[in-house]
């Protein structure tokens, strides 16, 4: 595959995600299909990364983006679990590929389900978070920083 048939896929699966997410997710609150509830998660997780710089597995992140992270890997989504397994301690561009990543798989999984569609009965910001525990991890250096700024 060369270089602009990938960028002619992103542009189609971008495309594709847009119509989807406009279909099945609400302006607000849990979406009615398990499906539009997969968009949102793995909109979440994009948002908290591209706008705010938070991963998913820890620190502030976790926090904000960690229930959607947990809601994917737990999905029907063949190998989704896998791969947000493998995103944890990924950075920067490693991380931003992984979210490309999620969401083609989304897409792929929404649009093999046609028209039968799962009734939704799960807000995924209530969903477990498995990341919560890291969720003050950052804290402690912050913290640090703070006892040398107060030396000066």
């Amino acid at each position: 595959m060369q270089l602009k048939d990938i960028v002619v896929q992103e542009a189609k699966d971008n495309k594709e995600y847009e119509q989807l997410f406009a279909k099945l997710v609400p302006g607000s609150g849990a979406a009615k299909t398990v499906e539009g509830e997969l968009l949102r998660a793995v909109s979440k997780v994009g948002y908290r990364w591209n706008n705010d710089g938070d991963y998913f597995f820890t620190g502030y992140g976790a926090e904000t983006a960690g229930s959607a992270a947990s809601f994917l890997a737990d999905s029907d989504i063949p190998g989704m679990h896998s791969l947000v397994s493998k995103t944890e301690d990924k950075y920067d561009n490693a991380y931003d590929a992984a979210i490309d990543k999620m969401v083609a798989m989304v897409v792929a999984y929404v649009k093999s389900k046609g028209e039968d569609l799962t009734p939704n009965t799960h807000d995924m910001l209530d969903h477990p978070n498995h990341y919560e525990h890291r969720a003050h991890e950052d804290d402690e250096s912050e913290d640090d920083e703070d006892e040398y700024d107060d030396e000066d």
